[in-house]
């Protein structure tokens, strides 16, 4: 048997195991892996709306550490001058933005 030869036998070998390992944890694979695409919004679980009572306990608690005026910058980041004028729609990146604040390493 040359190389290639053992080389394809391998090959195939592995096809089967993970056939087998697929039918016992009944996944399927797509017939051509390079088919495969990126999630579609539809597959990807709904995250909880964030709230403004969540981004102000965290912002709170940032400004009782001392990071009052990185908070304000946050703020006003977001084109607003208090926390209640920020548009809802930007509270999950403002959420993530403030977590970092005084976490720089």
């Amino acid at each position: 048997m040359t190389q290639e030869e053992l080389l394809k036998a391998i090959a195939e070998d592995f096809r089967r195991t993970a056939d087998h390992i697929e039918k016992l944890t009944g996944i399927e694979s797509p017939a051509d892996p390079k088919a495969e695409t990126a999630p579609s919004a539809e597959n990807v679980p709904d995250e909880k709306p964030v709230t403004l009572e969540e981004v102000r306990t965290v912002l709170s608690a940032k400004s009782s550490e001392g990071y009052g005026s990185q908070v304000r910058d946050l703020i006003h980041s977001f084109g607003a001058e208090k926390l209640s004028a920020v548009d809802p729609s930007h509270y999950r990146e403002m959420l993530k933005k403030a977590e970092v604040i005084g976490n720089a390493g």
